[in-house]
């Protein structure tokens, strides 16, 4: 039996073949974005070929190919058949040394390989169906961090390879329980507020004035980012163990269960059962107990909120996620109860709410303005419109409070509006004052997004002061295109064709998919904050920064790297070769007359030798 053939016993052939084939994926047309994959591993680890590679019976089948024209080879010439034995990657630095490899045909042959890395790719169950590898024709090394690098580009491979049918199978599983979910065996929120409202009517028929008893949201809070980045299998393996930990600290009990959005719980419990003061404690207990829930927390947090529960569902919740809000920078395993002060800050949230709709009629707000500037020089590149709100009485309300107010009010229309306005309204103010003013992004809303009106409305501002279309551009939140691409797709194409440009905000946070990247018209990528605030220290962060980047110029975009604090930071960035920042480093946001003044100025934000930016 030969190596080759060794290797394929040994990787369960009948049960992985069937998975192959299953998976539709063999002789398929090529796809720009597992191309774009391939020549970003290759450009970031320096090898002339990269390949994704997927070894069938007889043949290995590539569906992506840098550097050679091939796009299969007979299965006696593959390396990658011995790399389906390894847990994560076979490296081989030099074939001709190594004592399984220097009489292996791909070696002695035309093909003359000298060096050899291929990170697994595997199917959901953890079936090895080819590789992620590269190939040089020298020996060479391959050290831990490169070794880390391919790995994680296989990773994002199987999420681009499983994406299509995990979305399948959800909307089937999501037709399938109505009432149940498959993963859990929670009742779905349906169902679970069907029950809630029975049980409340019930209760205080009965009991008009005694409390009912307590609701418990539970939430992980890295786990939406889990699903999207390593799969099904990833996040299932998070959300069984807790799913069952909790079910079991209240097995004794009345309390019935259900799912919240995906990636939490939530958890009605009698009054009869357990207390409101001492349910946090008794939910911490059991989770800190459990091994299989202790041995996930270094991949998530798990955060509970308990409050009373009131007649009215919503209400209830609303005390839950406000003490979720507070505890965000939380680690490990935390659950508290909604408090007094909870109560004062939800007392704000209402008042917000209030005077929300008569400050945007009476302009009572304001807007600053970020200022991004080029990595090659400093100049002025543009800046980004800041909401700004200082009420007698309230004090100082930032953007989220007023954002989270205008989504309760089904106003996040009206809120952008009046930004587009206002922002429209300050360029020509400029302009009028003889200033050459650079472009000034907006953020909008998913409400404002697949408004179909909008567009005629931002027109129609333009034409009233006077301000030319490319004065203006459009920020998008990476997460709004996972809610409803197509609906957003059509719009957005009609930005452009109005002459505003397009920028992709946050974009890294929810970083599975080069499919969105490819179906819209965007201009400008802005790297989210939380991966530069951690590229110095963090070589993953580092990594995909730099990923980013290489992507989004290959595909003609522009680059911004938001958060830069740091000088460290910046001389990051300015390596991977990011067009503009936005951060503190450099400047603060600043108010209209601030901002008029450095328009007038026209002030370069750094000097590559100096030590501190311009704010």
């Amino acid at each position: 039996m030969t190596d080759t053939a060794t290797a394929l016993e040994l990787a369960r052939q009948p049960e992985r073949l069937a998975a192959l084939h299953n998976l539709g994926i063999l002789d398929t047309e090529p796809e720009p974005r597992f191309d774009r994959i391939t020549s970003l591993v290759a450009d970031v680890l320096q090898m002339p070929v990269a390949l994704i590679s997927f070894v069938d019976s007889d043949r290995q089948w590539f569906k992506s190919v840098c550097g050679i024209e091939d796009r299969e080879t007979d299965i006696s010439e593959s390396i990658c058949a011995h790399a389906l034995n390894e847990s994560e990657i076979l490296v081989v630095e030099n074939a001709l040394e190594d004592e399984k490899f220097k009489h292996h045909p791909a070696v002695t042959g035309s093909k003359a390989i000298r060096f050899y890395a291929g990170a697994v790719l595997k199917s959901r169950t953890g079936i090895p169906l080819g590789t992620l590898c590269v190939v040089d024709f020298q020996p060479r090394k391959l050290d831990v961090s490169q070794r880390r690098q391919l790995i994680s580009f296989a990773r994002l491979v199987e999420s681009e390879i499983w994406e299509d049918i995990a979305d399948i199978q959800s909307r089937a599983q999501s037709r399938l329980a109505d009432h149940i979910d498959p993963l859990t065996g929670f009742f779905s929120l349906d169902e679970f507020t069907h029950r809630y409202k029975q049980f409340a009517a019930t209760f205080k028929a009965l009991n008009p004035i005694a409390g009912m008893g307590s609701l418990l949201l539970i939430k992980l809070p890295q786990l939406d980012f889990v699903y999207r980045n390593k799969g099904l299998d990833a996040y299932q393996h998070l959300v069984i163990p807790v799913a069952k930990s909790v079910a079991r600290s209240l097995i004794n009990t009345q309390a019935f269960f259900g799912r919240y959005e995906r990636d939490g719980f939530i958890v009605f419990v009698p009054l009869t059962e357990v207390s409101t003061a001492e349910l946090p404690g008794l939910i911490v207990s059991r989770l800190k107990q459990d091994p299989d829930v202790s041995n996930l927390l270094n991949e998530t947090s798990i955060l509970c909120s308990v409050a009373s529960a009131l007649a009215g569902l919503d209400q209830s919740l609303h005390c839950c996620e406000i003490v979720l809000d507070s505890l965000e920078a939380e680690s490990g395993i935390v659950c508290h109860s909604f408090t007094e002060a909870d109560g004062l800050i939800l007392e704000r949230h209402s008042t917000i709410g209030l005077k929300l709709v008569e400050a945007l009629e009476n302009d009572s707000m304001s807007l600053f303005f970020q200022p991004k500037a080029k990595v090659v020089g400093g100049a002025l590149s543009g800046m980004e419109a800041l909401l700004r709100w200082q009420d007698d009485a309230l004090g100082a309300i930032n953007p989220q409070e007023i954002v989270q107010a205008a989504d309760e009010l089904d106003k996040t229309t009206l809120l952008d509006d009046w930004v587009i306005k206002s922002s429209i309204a300050q360029i020509a103010a400029w302009q009028a004052e003889g200033l050459s003013v650079v472009p000034v992004s907006v953020n909008l809303s998913n409400e404002s997004l697949v408004d179909e009106k909008l567009i005629d409305r931002i027109k129609a501002t333009l034409a009233h002061y006077k301000v030319d279309s490319s004065l203006l551009n459009i920020e998008v939140l990476e997460t709004a295109l996972f809610n409803d691409i197509n609906a957003i797709a059509p719009l957005m194409n009609k930005i452009v064709e109005a002459g505003i440009a397009l920028s992709l905000d946050d974009f890294g946070v929810e970083y599975s998919s080069l499919r969105y990247l490819q179906m819209l018209p965007i201009s400008t990528v802005k790297i989210d904050r939380s991966f530069v605030s951690q590229i110095t220290e963090n070589k993953d962060s580092a990594m995909l920064v730099k990923g980013i980047i290489n992507i989004a110029h290959s595909m003609g975009m522009m680059t911004v790297a938001e958060g830069v604090e740091t000088r460290e930071q910046f001389a990051l960035i300015e390596q991977y070769g990011c067009d503009s920042i936005q951060g503190n480093y450099f400047s603060v946001a600043l108010s209209s007359k601030q901002m008029g003044q450095l328009l007038k100025s026209r002030t370069r934000f750094l000097s590559l030798n100096s030590s501190e930016g311009y704010g």
